[in-house]
């Protein structure tokens, strides 16, 4: 049987009072009810823009290119006519 995880990072600061006031005005804007969301979120925006600098980085690669940037507009995070550099602007809000 397989070991559940976390698919979320903890802060590595967890007492900076300027990520706490940032994410208290995350929650009550979005309607979370925990943090633990907003740092799921965090990180799955983290793993695209990485998998963008990557693909920044080579030239070659077009398919994994449409593959990621279909694979964010299906999500609605991107437009279609988005580019590898607005991925790499994305945020949490």
């Amino acid at each position: 049987m397989r070991r559940q995880h976390a698919f979320y990072e903890r802060p590595r600061i967890l007492w900076n009072k300027k990520r706490i006031e940032e994410e208290a005005n995350i929650l009550s804007e979005y309607g979370l009810r925990r943090k633990h969301e907003i740092w799921r979120a965090e990180a799955i925006l983290r793993n695209f823009r990485r998998q963008a600098r990557e693909l920044i980085g080579t030239t070659s690669e077009t398919v994994k290119k449409d593959v990621l940037l279909g694979k964010l507009n299906r999500l609605g995070i991107l437009p279609q006519s988005a580019s590898l550099d607005d991925i790499l602007s994305l945020n949490i809000k």
